[in-house]
């Protein structure tokens, strides 16, 4: 049966569920890269190394939980 949203939209679902398997093994590559490039410059403070960990824990959280918002 199809919701509304597929009749008007035909095949998005699908797509992006594609685009999201594609994209996933990237992701964490983009992180290091990342937290690499915070400590380009020399050490951080404390308070810039728990802002870039919660960050990138909210990114993760986000990415692992996405196909919620996808379905």
């Amino acid at each position: 049966m199809n919701t509304p949203f597929e009749i008007a939209f035909p095949g998005f679902v699908q797509a992006t569920v594609d685009l999201y398997r594609s994209l996933l093994p990237w992701s964490i590559p983009i992180l290091v890269i990342g937290y690499i490039v915070d400590f380009w410059h020399g050490v951080p403070t404390p308070f810039e190394l728990m802002k870039t960990l919660v960050k990138t824990f909210l990114v993760l959280i986000l990415l692992a939980q996405s196909h919620l918002f996808i379905n």
